[in-house]
């Protein structure tokens, strides 16, 4: 059995299959499509406007697979980004799997650090 290994994130990944590099990778596939501004992902956004985007994502996981639809339709037609989105999903549903995501942490968010607030 190999020993654990840390991703380029500093989390130990269990397993060297495909999907699992696929996964520790998440973010950088994005940088292939036409149109989406490198270093866009979770890591690079203030802790604000990240936690606004978990709490909102959180919500329409809620709200299930037909809102998500209709927000992604929404979100093309504002920026003209329909073949992107698509792009994105065909990646998704080509690399990654319920149950691969999960193994890698994938299907959750971190959870959030304390912050000391100066009083």
């Amino acid at each position: 059995m190999q020993p654990a290994r840390k991703d380029r994130t500093g989390c130990e990944t269990k397993s060297t299959d495909d999907n699992t590099r696929a996964i520790a990778a998440f973010p950088d596939y994005f940088q292939s499509f036409p149109g989406v501004p490198k270093g866009r992902d979770m890591t690079t956004l203030d802790p604000f406007t990240a936690l606004l985007l978990q709490r909102g994502a959180e919500h329409l996981n809620r709200l299930g697979p037909r809102a998500t639809a209709e927000l992604l339709a929404e979100v093309a037609a504002r920026t003209n980004g329909m073949p992107c989105i698509l792009e994105a999903l065909r990646e998704y549903q080509r690399r990654l799997t319920p149950r691969n995501l999960a193994m890698a942490g994938g299907d959750r968010f971190p959870a959030s650090r304390p912050v000391a607030v100066p009083l």
